[in-house]
């Protein structure tokens, strides 16, 4: 299970534990530069965060018959990519980008040397709406009152790893042949929900299916529509084991 950029892996932690419930062994990697502090993440590659999920793919291997891969925004860009290049028994890609434009993105390097952290810029309402709901569904599991944790900013210079990795991940897409089931929801204020439909024709996999979520925000493995996602992956994944 892959998080996001400068998310961690409570993201899908709900959803783990619920897959954990029903037999299935269950890992989720902190990627690197993640889970510490912004400065982290200011110096790794995407290579390193691709090299966090081949080793947590052949860590199961060694325990695992059957292997299936969920990733949630970039960690379903990194999914897509183990996809194209490993053997894998099926993939969940929640909320992920094939393309993101922003007329900002060529001066990249040259903002990074003076930007190393950004505001993420998103809706204020809808944020605090996300924070009381993930905070009501911690109250109803006993859990401590945490909130979701990630960085509050956007790292500059991980974006910049970030974007070549999806140029490589689109490269590459055709490649894709496993059971795949693609979640997106309307909603989405961080990737346009119109990116769903792209990696959903551009994957060659002749099993592949689409779950269209109507009040999610982005992180839907924790928003307000979660139940609807378990489900989702839980019978996904039944039917294919």
């Amino acid at each position: 299970m892959v998080h996001g950029l400068t998310g961690t892996p409570f993201e899908l932690r709900w959803l783990g534990e619920e897959l954990n419930k029903q037999g299935y062994t269950v890992y989720g990697p902190r990627l690197a530069g993640h889970g510490t502090c912004p400065e982290d993440l200011t110096r790794v590659t995407w290579r390193e965060w691709y090299a966090d999920v081949l080793a947590a793919y052949e860590l199961l291997g060694r325990q695992c018959d059957k292997i299936f891969v969920i990733g949630l925004s970039m960690g379903g860009v990194l999914t897509l990519l183990l996809g194209s290049q490993e053997k894998v028994d099926g993939l969940v890609v929640l909320s992920a980008p094939h393309e993101i434009k922003h007329p900002l993105f060529r001066f990249l390097p040259l903002l990074s040397l003076f930007i190393k952290i950004h505001n993420k810029g998103y809706d204020v309402e809808l944020e605090e709406r996300f924070a009381r709901q993930v905070r009501k569904v911690q109250e109803e599991r006993g859990e401590a009152l945490t909130g979701h944790p990630s960085y509050k900013g956007w790292v500059i210079p991980a974006i910049r790893q970030f974007l070549p990795m999806l140029s490589v991940m689109r490269e590459n897409l055709k490649q894709v042949t496993a059971p795949i089931l693609f979640i997106h929801s309307k909603k989405d204020q961080t990737v346009p929900f119109e990116n769903m439909q792209l990696n959903y024709d551009a994957v060659s996999s002749p099993d592949k299916s689409m779950l269209v979520l109507e009040e999610s925000c982005h992180t839907v493995a924790e928003d307000i529509e979660y139940p609807v996602v378990f489900d989702a992956v839980k019978a996904f994944i039944a039917q294919r084991v």
